[in-house]
C-alpha cells in the first residue's frame, strides 16, 4: 500500500519533470529562433518568411506535447488516488466484519459501545484521508494551471520577440 508521504515524495517527482521538459523545450525554442535570426540577416525576405512559419509550427508541436505530458501527469495521479480510495475502503469493510464478528461473538452492551465508538472513529479517520486527498488533487491542478500560464506567457513573449525582429529586418 501506498503512504502518503510516498504519493506526495512521486507528485514532487512528477514536478520536478515536468520543470526540466519546459526548459528543455524553452531551449529548444530558444536556439530555433537564435538560427531564424541570423538565416534572416543573411537572405532575402521570402525565407524570412518560411523560416517564421516553421518555427511556429514547432512552437505549435511542441505546445501540443506539453499538452500531452500535462494530461497524463494528471491521469497518473488521478490513478494514485483512485488507488489509495480503494484501499481505504477496502480496509474499512474489513474492519467492520471484523466488529460484526465481534459482536456476534459478545453479546455484551460495553462491547457493543465500544465497537461503536471504534467504527465512529474509522469513519473519521476515512473523512479526513478522503478531504486530504482532496486537498492534494486541488494543488496539483493549480500547478498545473500555473504551468499553462507561464508558458503561455513565454510563448506570447517569444511571439513579440519574433516580431519585432522581422520588423527590424523588414526595415534595414
Amino acid at each position: 500500500m501506498m503512504t502518503t508521504r510516498n504519493v506526495i515524495m512521486m507528485m514532487m517527482m512528477m514536478m520536478m519533470m515536468m520543470m526540466m521538459m519546459m526548459m528543455m523545450m524553452m531551449m529548444m525554442m530558444m536556439m530555433m529562433m537564435m538560427t531564424t535570426t541570423t538565416t534572416t540577416t543573411t537572405t532575402t525576405t521570402t525565407t524570412t518568411t518560411t523560416t517564421t512559419t516553421t518555427t511556429m509550427m514547432m512552437m505549435m508541436m511542441m505546445m501540443m506535447m506539453m499538452m500531452m505530458m500535462m494530461m497524463m501527469m494528471m491521469m497518473m495521479t488521478m490513478m494514485m488516488m483512485m488507488m489509495m480510495m480503494m484501499m481505504m475502503m477496502m480496509m474499512m469493510m474489513m474492519m467492520m466484519m471484523m466488529m460484526m464478528m465481534m459482536m456476534m461473538m459478545m453479546k455484551m452492551m460495553m462491547m457493543m459501545m465500544m465497537m461503536m465508538i471504534l467504527m465512529m472513529m474509522m469513519m473519521m479517520m476515512m473523512m479526513m484521508m478522503m478531504m486530504m486527498m482532496m486537498m492534494m488533487m486541488m494543488m496539483m491542478m493549480m500547478m498545473m494551471m500555473m504551468m499553462m500560464m507561464m508558458m503561455m506567457m513565454m510563448m506570447m513573449m517569444m511571439m513579440m520577440m519574433m516580431m519585432m525582429m522581422m520588423m527590424v529586418f523588414n526595415r534595414s
